[in-house]
């Protein structure tokens, strides 16, 4: 129970890291007038994945139910990669430095 619940406050506070700069960056790059517009896909697309990925990992579920975990952890770790990418290249296009943490004077 209590790794349980130390997992969901991780991801709880994970999604909301994310979020801020993500945020940040959608206004940076998406045309003003176009905004409503992309933000209304992205929310359309993101709560109508929820049911389908629930009933996929339902159905992954009746092999192991271990397995739907495992696929969950390799889609989040290609998205992670994907997200960094996008985040490094997008904010460069917004006009932003993107230094790393080693080259930052202390």
């Amino acid at each position: 129970m209590v790794t349980a619940v130390a997992a969901y406050a991780f991801m709880a506070f994970a999604v909301s890291v994310w979020n801020v700069p993500w945020g940040a960056l959608r206004q940076q790059i998406v045309p003003r007038e176009l905004f409503g517009r992309v933000l209304g896909i992205n929310r359309t697309l993101t709560w109508g994945l929820f049911p389908l990925a629930t009933l996929a990992g339902g159905v992954v579920s009746r092999i192991d139910l271990r397995l739907p975990f495992l696929i969950a952890g390799a889609v989040l770790a290609v998205a992670s990669v994907l997200a960094w990418r996008l985040l490094t290249l997008g904010t460069r296009r917004a006009g932003a430095d993107v230094v790393p943490r080693s080259t930052v004077a202390s």
